[in-house]
């Protein structure tokens, strides 16, 4: 007769079973191999790298409690990488015999997958804005295509002029249990808002703030978040060097979160603050929808910046409060 602790027993091998094969094939649809997830040490360094982190955090995983913190965001960061939000997230850390098999063998693609879809298939990502016409598709380059003229004899088009670079607003917090970091591309057309980070632009003083403000383990964690704010500016700095130049809807393409607003569909843009607090706030009304954001700012010329730019594009529809 089995006793409770056979059926535990049985129970716990189900569960570590399912782990290892949601792992194996979650490195799998990451475009690793799946056996490196069984591989000691060396599945973490793989994880960070699906994850979308730095490989220096292994140091930080071996400091406890410390190393909590930073698993959550290695959660997070997988969650996202695979298009998914903060709820997964959760999911991945309190549920996860549900939903690791959930993201290993649901229809999720990881990003170097989706990058590659929308590489070879501009435009056909996420957020094809309404009313908006993609540029047409052609067989050949721009600069290779030829035309024919009266005679028959085939002459080269011109090449197409490139595109004005955009102006751009940066850091821009949708409020949220994770707040998205959003960067706003003024292209010729309208606005598209593109997700170009998760969490705080201030995770020093966040840390701090969370151990009371004083002592020495708010000092340390504000040490690793000072490291952590100068990873995610160099991070987000580096993704907007990569996609200064693509048109709107390859920036569309590039996450599911991202969204497009043509400047006729604006209805107002309302910005207040900065505050002593050091919080401006931006309201983007387009379409009967509200968009809400946050910038963690104390400076008023960050403030003019805000509006002036938002003035040059939506004339007569900006209003500072």
């Amino acid at each position: 007769m089995e006793t409770a602790e056979d059926v535990y027993g049985l129970l716990f091998f189900v569960v570590v079973l399912i782990q290892i094969i949601a792992m194996w094939r979650i490195f799998q649809k990451a475009g690793e191999y799946g056996w490196l997830s069984i591989i000691p040490v060396a599945n973490i360094f793989i994880l960070l790298k699906i994850a979308g982190k730095p490989m220096w955090w292994f140091i930080l995983l071996l400091i406890p409690f410390v190393n909590l913190i930073f698993y959550i965001m290695i959660l997070h960061g997988l969650s996202t990488s695979f298009g998914n939000g903060a709820g997964v997230t959760i999911g991945l850390l309190f549920l996860p015999p549900l939903f690791f098999p959930l993201l290993a063998f649901g229809s999720s693609q990881h990003i170097s997958k989706r990058t590659m879809h929308s590489q070879q298939q501009p435009g056909a990502g996420y957020g094809t804005p309404q009313g908006y016409r993609p540029q047409e598709q052609h067989s050949q380059p721009p600069s290779a295509q030829v035309h024919t003229d009266t005679a028959g004899a085939a002459a080269p088009t011109p090449a197409r002029k490139p595109e004005k670079p955009p102006t751009i607003l940066s850091d821009l917090i949708q409020p949220g249990l994770v707040g998205k970091i959003f960067t706003i591309f003024f292209k010729e057309e309208g606005m598209v808002f593109v997700k170009t980070g998760s969490g705080s632009t201030n995770a020093s003083g966040s840390m701090r703030a969370a151990l009371g403000g004083a002592g020495p383990a708010a000092t340390i964690m504000s040490g690793f978040g000072k490291v952590l704010d100068m990873a995610n500016a160099d991070k987000r700095g580096d993704y907007l060097g990569q996609v200064g130049g693509y048109d709107v809807n390859s920036l569309l393409s590039q996450h599911k979160l991202n969204f497009y607003v043509p400047y006729g569909m604006v209805e107002r843009v309302e910005l207040k603050g900065p505050s002593m607090m050091g919080e401006m706030k931006v309201k983007v009304f387009a379409g009967g929808q509200e968009h809400k954001f946050r910038v963690d700012t104390r400076s008023d010329s960050i403030a003019r910046m805000f509006f002036n730019t938002f003035n040059e594009h939506c004339p007569g529809k900006v209003i500072k409060q």
